[in-house]
């Protein structure tokens, strides 16, 4: 991200001067085209954060499937992540506002911090659950198969502690077959 920043203020900046008319309509046009790749890049980093705890890949290897797996479902998926990371943008700069205006008690600054930051952990766990969602919805958009029991075995690593839950030996059909 932050080659990706210079790169862009390295071009930006010579474009910006070069026009002296309409600056305002290059700048705009500059910031979209900015505003793109950004959540491009987010959108396969969020995935390659999965993907590397889910499966065996990491670094670039987990950035390199991420990229395959959001191929076909690029729209739904950049759609997903701006839903998410618009209301947390939107929070933080609420609570920017809040907190640098000489207005405000400090008792509403408090209740605004707070609401601000109990709305931020609330999006920030639902997107790590959507993230997951999308990872198992691109695999089996690409027809790959998820191995549950593998993937169990891989998930203990990083909870040593876990215990599986036991089923029961007999079945519910089996107890209201039997009744």
């Amino acid at each position: 991200m932050l080659a990706y920043d210079f790169v862009t203020l390295d071009c930006f900046i010579p474009v910006l001067k070069w026009m002296d008319k309409h600056k305002l309509y290059v700048l705009i046009i500059c910031a979209f085209g900015y505003s793109i790749g950004f959540v491009y890049m987010n959108v396969i980093w969020n995935l390659a954060n999965v993907v590397s705890v889910l499966e065996d890949f990491y670094g670039f290897g987990a950035i390199e499937n991420s990229k395959a797996l959001i191929k076909g479902k690029l729209v739904v998926v950049i759609a997903l992540f701006v839903l998410i990371y618009l209301p947390m943008a939107l929070s933080q700069i609420v609570f920017n506002i809040i907190v640098h205006k000489e207005s405000f008690g400090i008792a509403s600054k408090v209740f605004c911090g707070t609401i601000c930051f109990l709305s931020t952990l609330v999006l920030i766990l639902h997107g790590l659950v959507i993230q997951t969602i999308v990872y198992f919805v691109c695999k089996s958009y690409h027809g790959e198969m998820i191995d549950k029991s593998c993937l169990a075995s891989h998930l203990e690593i990083f909870v040593p502690a876990y215990v599986p839950l036991r089923g029961r030996t007999r079945s519910i059909e089996l107890e209201q077959s039997i009744v």
